[in-house]
């Protein structure tokens, strides 16, 4: 019925976090209720490709927890999916079996679908007819470009801010020598997917935790509002940022935001500046919704809406 209300939760297991949401869902759309996270950083337990025994134990907490979360709030329906987290590792049919054992049928999504669940979250708070965007993690990105008719082009690189923060600059701090080691790497690998160049983009719609907390520590530091609006960040401000997380301000500003991401906000602010000068953008919007989103759109919605069509 149009007007019935129903509850669904959403577990997304990342490389860093595992973040589980709780939606509200109406014949005109949803909203978000409720979200709780947990930074498990499974890529630190995944072991020549191999997730162990530690890390499919904190797995198996997490979802446990996260479930009970979302029962909580009376779900009609729990899905949980994983990403780049667990894409690669050899021994992921061990890893759904223990997390049947709790209760979280584990879904393994691949790259071409977290990127029509990126575009499908993108377009729930966006309704632009032509763009690009992406969705950085912990241990991948997904840049995707898009028009009218729908997704045209994307990629899915092994590019999260957890992978370059290990491979580049495991201490402390990531200097310029790392900085731009990591730089030629994420070109590198963005130049392995020619389709994603088209003409100059007056931006790039950014998604992902580490686009989000960057934008709000750089605000608390001074940084502004563009005069539409939008929540961004161009290219000259990301570098000015990046410079101040060298200064006790700026390690300040991150851990009032979220401190959880001082360690890897250095190397994702050089993957999206990257990212940018790859596609030939001037900076970044930050997106309000994303592959949580678009997965309950696609998954969830778009499903329900079609089985009602069918009976």
């Amino acid at each position: 019925m149009a007007g019935e209300l129903f509850r669904y939760g959403v577990i997304d297991v990342g490389s860093n976090t595992i973040r589980a949401a709780v939606y509200e869902v109406s014949g005109c759309g949803f909203r978000v209720l409720a979200d709780q996270r947990d930074f498990s950083n499974l890529l630190a337990h995944t072991i020549e490709g191999t997730l162990s025994e530690t890390g499919i134990a904190c797995l198996c907490r997490v979802l446990s927890e996260m479930k009970a979360f979302c029962d909580s709030f009376g779900c009609r329906r729990i899905d949980c999916f994983a990403t780049a987290s667990l894409r690669g590792v050899s021994n992921f049919e061990e890893v759904h079996l223990r997390a049947a054992s709790v209760g979280v049928n584990l879904q393994l999504l691949s790259g071409e679908e977290e990127a029509l669940c990126d575009y499908a979250g993108l377009m729930q708070g966006k309704r632009a007819e032509a763009g690009a965007g992406f969705d950085l993690g912990g241990g991948s990105c997904q840049l995707f470009r898009f028009e009218s008719q729908g997704l045209q082009a994307y990629g899915s690189f092994p590019i999260g801010v957890s992978a370059m923060k290990r491979h580049f600059s495991p201490g402390c701090g990531l200097g310029q020598e790392d900085a731009a080691a990591l730089r030629a790497f994420v070109l590198s690998q963005l130049s392995r997917c020619p389709k994603l160049h088209g003409p100059p983009l007056p931006f790039l719609y950014a998604m992902g935790g580490t686009a989000r907390a960057a934008y709000r520590a750089f605000q608390l530091l001074g940084g502004g509002l563009q005069p539409d609006g939008e929540e961004s960040l161009t290219l000259e401000e990301m570098q000015r940022f990046f410079q101040l997380l060298a200064l006790p301000e700026g390690k300040a500003a991150v851990c009032e935001v979220d401190a959880d991401r001082l360690p890897t906000i250095g190397s994702g602010l050089v993957v999206m500046m990257t990212i940018c000068e790859f596609m030939d953008a001037p900076g970044v919007v930050i997106a309000r919704c994303g592959v949580r989103e678009g997965y309950l759109w696609r998954n969830i919605i778009q499903q329900g809406r079609q089985s009602s069509l069918r009976s």
